[in-house]
């Protein structure tokens, strides 16, 4: 999992629909080549990412005591690949990647 990379974007993008922006944030999506491809970027990392994999590291690697952080990273991931695809309206990441 790529914590720096997606970790935030989920809430940001969320707190601003939870504002009324989701329209603005899809006109943003269509209109803005960098917004797009700053998104774009983000679903690739989603994509790439893999929640299974770092539960086999997780339990081979860090102290149980520290598997409640997991647990809220992997839902973080969750949380921000639902928010993009709200945003980009698309029904899979990379859905309209060749």
């Amino acid at each position: 999992i790529h914590l720096p990379v997606w970790l935030g974007a989920g809430q940001a993008l969320r707190e601003e629909i939870e504002a009324g922006g989701l329209e603005t944030l899809r006109a943003m999506y269509r209109d803005w080549p960098f917004f797009r491809s700053t998104l774009d970027l983000l679903s690739l990392i989603l994509a790439m990412a893999s929640p299974e994999v770092a539960h086999v590291y997780e339990e081979l690697l860090v102290a149980p005591t520290l598997w409640p952080l997991g647990a809220q990273v992997k839902g973080l991931l969750v949380e921000t690949t639902e928010q993009v695809l709200r945003v980009t309206q698309e029904p899979t990441l990379l859905a309209s990647q060749p």
